[in-house]
């Protein structure tokens, strides 16, 4: 019977820790509309938008979002968020003039939450659009006040010392950088990295090229990347003799600063413009081993069958020149303000 009365204590206290793991945070919210704000921007463009007091404003979008921090305790921790009680008034006919073209009809409002750090203390994030679609009068609403409950799970303690240091590719022997500007096979010839300094010497099949490819860095932060230079495959033409020669060269592919990505969905080639660089950069070295190389596949034999005479191109123009408030990510080219 001791034995008994212990394991019903065990057992009792572990549902309690596992049930003492979720912890809900709640919080009451009004939010104060104002009239449709109406103003210029440069160039004598006229903008109207939804407005209410602390707004956040993606872009030029006429519906503004709410969105807004939560300090809690940990930042090992699934987080959730809902609204309840939420209280709804009808828009005027000016605001609703402006929702006419207003495309996702949501009979509810869904918040997004997720986990942020800042300055060492975390934070649950809330965002939405406190707008909804009555269909019974066939109109929008205002989401006016609400209980925000925000659930947090704790998860167990994660090592981060426990991961494996490692050295930097740069840390040993000599490298030499260089840059592009498009996307392309670049070509390196003996005199080019005689100029740069480059040990020619060298034996050329521990030549070695490295590089993380163009584009930007992804603004969220558990989308995986590399943590140091990748060595990129490449081909040195005339290495067979075990000496880099006048007439040898070095063939690889580099990824330009900005990038294009095929949508499945849509169907079609998204561009991605860089904000930070007009450049992307490739880096050269000696390795103590041999290094990365293009591998040579055998073509296909037999009659072929398929003749290909044309393809999708794509191009792309855009000038980062004017940002209309002086702040943010969001830049415009040629201004057209004239009168014909």
């Amino acid at each position: 019977m001791p034995f008994f009365k212990t394991l019903v204590v065990v057992v009792v206290f572990l549902l309690t820790a596992i049930v003492a793991r979720a912890i809900p945070y709640n919080f009451n919210e009004e939010i104060k509309w104002n009239n449709v704000q109406k103003f210029t921007i440069n160039g004598g463009i006229e903008i109207s938008r939804l407005s209410f007091d602390g707004a956040y404003y993606p872009y030029f979008d006429t519906v503004p979002e709410f969105v807004k921090s939560y300090p809690i305790h940990t930042t090992n921790a699934l987080v959730s968020c809902s609204l309840q009680n939420a209280v709804y008034e009808s828009f005027s006919a000016e605001e609703q003039a402006l929702l006419k073209d207003y495309s996702l009809k949501e009979l509810s409002i869904t918040p997004d939450c997720k986990l942020i750090v800042s300055r060492k203390q975390p934070y649950v994030q809330v965002s939405f659009q406190p707008i909804r679609w009555n269909q019974a009068s066939s109109s929008f609403e205002k989401l006016v006040s609400f209980d925000l409950v925000i659930q947090v799970d704790d998860q167990p303690e994660r090592d981060y010392m426990s991961r494996e240091r490692i050295n930097s590719a740069l840390a040993e022997g000599d490298w030499f950088k260089v840059k592009i500007d498009r996307s392309g096979i670049y070509k390196i010839t003996y005199q080019e990295l005689q100029e740069m300094g480059f040990n020619v010497s060298a034996n050329p099949k521990k030549i070695a090229v490295f590089g993380n490819g163009g584009g930007i860095l992804p603004e969220i932060n558990n989308i995986p990347r590399h943590d140091d230079l990748v060595q990129n495959p490449i081909l040195v033409v005339g290495e067979g003799d075990g000496s880099f020669d006048p007439n040898d060269y070095i063939l690889f592919y580099g990824e330009g600063p900005v990038t294009w990505k095929y949508n499945s969905v849509s169907g079609v080639f998204n561009f991605q413009s860089n904000y930070y660089d007009d450049y992307s950069y490739y880096f050269i070295t000696v390795l103590n081993e041999d290094a990365s190389r293009i591998q040579t596949i055998q073509p296909p034999t037999g009659q072929h069958d398929v003749v290909i005479d044309e393809f999708t191109d794509y191009a792309h123009h855009e000038l980062d020149e004017k940002n209309l408030f002086n702040t943010g990510r969001q830049w415009f080219g040629e201004v057209y303000d004239f009168s014909v």
